[in-house]
């Protein structure tokens, strides 16, 4: 029973070491975007603010609904990345779920309970649903910095990327793009 004892608190001072060591790259954002494809939706100052201060942004976005949104609608968020000199890219997440059911917090994915805290804190987005439609909705400086990204990570571009649909109908997304580079 010792021996298991010592062997967790061995293996938790392990993570704790590895999450919280020097960081040897750049975090850096070099797109953010928005583009509609129904009249469902309007995203529209969709940009970053770049300040002195490095491995640090702030992501800014309004959005109206022509009505209210509820139990059909759903978010796909995907995240992909290249190395180097691969020629394809690889998809490490893609997730799609409905924003009713998630939007409380309840997941379990750790960098999506990240993204959706931050927007909590950073939008007026209603707490419950449905989403209302005819309302301007605006996230404001949406923080993101070096910590969404573990300290192990390889150097790489990459993309993230929100679709907006109802009934699987596309009629929205946003991308980032950027890159972890060497210092």
């Amino acid at each position: 029973m010792k021996l298991i004892v010592i062997h967790l608190i061995f293996t938790l001072y392990i993570i704790a070491s590895i999450e919280s060591s020097t960081r040897r790259f750049n975090f850096v954002l070099t797109e953010y975007f928005c583009k509609n494809f129904t009249s469902l939706a309007r995203f529209s100052n969709c940009g970053f603010i770049t300040p002195d201060k490095p491995n640090i942004f702030y992501l800014n976005q309004q959005a109206v609904f022509e009505r209210d949104l509820g139990t059909k609608f759903y978010v796909r968020i995907w995240f992909h990345f290249r190395q180097g000199s691969m020629r394809n890219s690889i998809r490490i997440m893609d997730l799609k779920f409905k924003f009713c059911d998630i939007w409380d917090g309840s997941t379990e994915n750790r960098l999506l309970k990240t993204i959706l805290s931050e927007v909590r804190r950073t939008s007026n987005l209603p707490h419950m649903c449905p989403v209302k439609g005819n309302f301007l909705y605006k996230m404001e400086n949406f923080t993101v910095t070096d910590k969404f990204v573990p300290t192990y990570a390889p150097f790489m571009n990459f993309t993230v990327a929100l679709e907006f649909l109802e009934n699987d109908k596309l009629f929205a997304i946003t991308k980032v793009s950027g890159a972890v580079a060497p210092k």
